[in-house]
């Protein structure tokens, strides 16, 4: 594993304890917001249930009326503003989630290149191995060629060397023939 590999699992894992701390703090986020919205709820069904009430009874005025209208919208509103928090929430959610998942894809793309890698490094140490033993075998064979084929060339060099000999007293008996004439 090359250092850029450990240095690259090594930030990947920082950069996933950091969003898992990110995560609980969001789902802690996400608990109070939970909160607020029944105690929003609450809320409202109280507001409602004397809205109803006071609908019932004849005796309501309208300025009273116009009143809880107006706690009623300020509910809704406030319902509105944290369902759509939610909503965002969800999606950073989603967004880290998917953040996540492409890391640990990464990490696993990045393993898999270690592998391959090592398997490459096995098959070519086994190559070398193998052309080490061919190279050996071969330097054996020439070795044991030259040790049979040095008593050929022994045996060539005497009858050249007698064949010389021979050339050179012919010569010798030509030069002396010549010499007489």
């Amino acid at each position: 594993m090359s250092a850029n590999e450990d240095f690259e699992i090594q930030r990947l894992q920082d950069r996933l304890k950091i969003v898992e701390n990110e995560r609980a703090q969001d789902e802690e986020d996400m608990r109070r917001l939970r909160e607020r919205l029944k105690a929003v709820e609450e809320e409202r069904d109280r507001v409602v249930e004397r809205y109803n009430a006071l609908e019932e009874s004849t005796a309501i005025t309208e300025t009273r009326v116009k009143q809880l209208e107006e706690k009623l919208n300020i509910l809704v509103v406030c319902k509105e503003f944290f369902e759509s928090t939610a909503r965002r929430e969800k999606e950073r959610r989603r967004k880290i989630e998917d953040d996540l998942t492409g890391q640990e894809d990464e990490v696993l793309r990045m393993r898999r290149i270690r592998r391959d890698l090592e398997e490459q490094m096995d098959d070519l140490k086994a190559e070398v191995a193998m052309l080490h033993r061919d190279n050996k075998s071969r330097t054996d064979v020439t070795q044991k060629e030259s040790e049979l084929l040095l008593p050929l060339k022994r045996s060539r060099l005497r009858l050249d060397e007698e064949s010389a000999d021979t050339t050179s007293d012919v010569s010798k008996s030509q030069r002396e023939e010549e010499s007489e004439l």
